[in-house]
């Protein structure tokens, strides 16, 4: 499977949350759209777009693109 990018990542994440844009330092409860409901929706597609399963116990803890796209580097999944 290739390595997604930064890019890519952004742009599933603004396609998912329906965002117009998506500001640098984006995240849930500072982002207009992303609440909790939109979080699990978001976590939920991530697995399948992403190809990895995140434990329930770090969903609070992937609260922010930054947060995200450090876990899916950890996974191998992520080229930055």
């Amino acid at each position: 499977m290739k390595a997604k990018t930064m890019d890519e990542l952004a742009a599933f994440i603004g396609r998912t949350l329906k965002l117009k844009s998506l500001e640098p330092g984006a995240g849930m409860g500072t982002t207009r759209g992303w609440d909790s409901l939109a979080h699990v929706h978001l976590i939920l597609a991530l697995e399948e777009w992403a190809g990895v399963s995140v434990p329930p116990e770090l969903m609070g803890e992937l609260t922010t693109v930054e947060a995200i796209a450090a876990y899916l580097d950890a996974q191998g999944v992520l080229s930055r």
